[in-house]
């Protein structure tokens, strides 16, 4: 009886390990992912690459071209203008690219200090793209945005119908907020959360990501540039503030009678396809198109379908 009680002790005591104190081991010696903003702008800075100071933060976005058709591009959670790389040099002269690292994300700045003051994550994202059509002057604008960036094109355009001559929403955020972003939010707020992200995210977490996101593959230089980005030191700030922020409340936006194509991938496991359903619905002058195989980010999946579809609603 003796052994057997020192023996489940000897094995209770190596579970308890693998358990409890390797992962805290792991977790403690791991590699630092984490890069600083000047080592990060001269990796992806581009000679396009403009910044304007909002709220004391540097917010950036990349300009090219002088056509007189601006196309302003909005990046979805965790992502960065470099999500547009496969389509921004698709378009014809005639249009401006104007994608927008939103503040926190891929070079941008976050205005730490107001997290805590009420306003909507939403609202200081909106309040960035603002400021960077007013310093450019852009007028009649062509606005796509995917997922979280889909949710600050819809906040745009209920504040500026009459700048917006035509909205695309790219598996957009905006219904059901409590749902899609619950759990992140609750676990960014426990300090397991904090501490895991010391060092940052490891590659196979990206990685990971990155899959669960996409149905159809990335290249190993995309893969890189979001897991590079993503671990930015700001980004890091930003993905622990950003779920101690409230959101904005729920919104009909059957208000927005702006030309709307709504692009939906079937096999979406952030948001999914019903929500694109919705906005079909809900906005009287919405049409959804849908993508077989296809899961969250059509610009980097399907990109020549996407161009294909983009250029036949914009012309």
């Amino acid at each position: 009886i003796k052994i057997l009680y020192f023996q489940m002790k000897k094995r209770i005591t190596y579970a308890l390990f693998f358990i409890l104190v390797l992962p805290f081991l792991l977790v403690s010696f791991r590699k630092n992912n984490i890069q600083s903003t000047d080592e990060l702008k001269l990796k992806y800075e581009t000679p396009h690459s403009k910044y304007i100071e909002v709220r004391n933060a540097d917010v950036h976005y990349y300009d090219s071209g002088k056509g007189e058709i601006p196309l302003v591009l909005l990046h979805g959670f965790g992502g960065s203008f470099k999500n547009w790389d496969r389509i921004w040099n698709s378009f014809p002269e005639k249009y401006r690219i104007i994608a927008v690292d939103l503040p926190g994300f891929g070079l941008s700045e976050y205005p730490i200090g107001t997290e805590n003051n009420g306003e909507a994550v939403v609202d200081r994202f909106s309040v960035a793209v603002e400021a960077i059509m007013k310093k450019e002057n852009l007028d009649n604008i062509h606005l796509v945005g995917n997922s979280m960036g889909g949710f600050v094109s819809l906040e745009l355009a209920q504040r500026h119908p009459d700048k917006i001559s035509k909205l695309v929403l790219l598996n957009s955020a905006g219904f059901d907020l409590h749902k899609i972003g619950g759990k992140f939010v609750k676990l960014s707020k426990t300090k397991v959360f904090e501490y895991m992200l010391r060092k940052g995210i490891p590659i196979f977490l990206s990685r990971k990501s990155a899959e669960n996101t996409m149905v159809k593959g990335f290249t190993k230089e995309e893969l890189i540039s979001y897991h590079e980005l993503i671990n930015r030191k700001e980004t890091i700030q930003t993905l622990r503030l950003i779920g101690s922020s409230i959101h904005s409340p729920e919104t009909c936006f059957d208000d927005i009678d702006i030309p709307t194509l709504v692009v939906w991938g079937d096999q979406d496991k952030v948001i999914p396809l019903k929500h694109g359903c919705r906005f079909q619905n809900t906005m009287p002058n919405a049409t959804l198109v849908v993508y077989e195989n296809s899961g969250h980010v059509p610009m980097i999946e399907t990109p020549e379908l996407l161009m294909e579809d983009l250029m036949a609603f914009f012309e």
